[in-house]
């Protein structure tokens, strides 16, 4: 659910050309041009978070895709070895 949130999210600000539409409300009540002038975050973070959180995304979904992997495989071993002990037995 997490990651349908922030593929939402990233929908979002395709639609509105990398831009959050927050920020083109906010620009009507500012006339400052700094990045982080809608948001508490340093000007350096807040002009490249989007590149940053991303990058924190893509390695967040790698992992997830490794330990699905991961797992997938060893629950098809771990079934594959039930099955042959219990023809074993037979």
């Amino acid at each position: 659910m997490g990651v349908g949130i922030i593929l939402l999210e990233g929908l979002v600000l395709l639609i509105f050309r990398n831009v959050c539409p927050i920020t083109l409300i906010a620009h009507r009540y500012s006339d400052s041009s700094k990045d982080n002038f809608d948001i508490f975050l340093p000007n350096w973070l807040a002009k490249y978070n989007q590149l940053i959180y991303t990058i924190i995304f893509i390695m967040i979904i790698c992992m997830l895709i490794y330990r699905i992997i991961s797992n997938g495989l060893n629950n098809i071993s771990t079934f594959t070895d039930t099955l042959t002990d219990s023809t074993l037995r037979s």
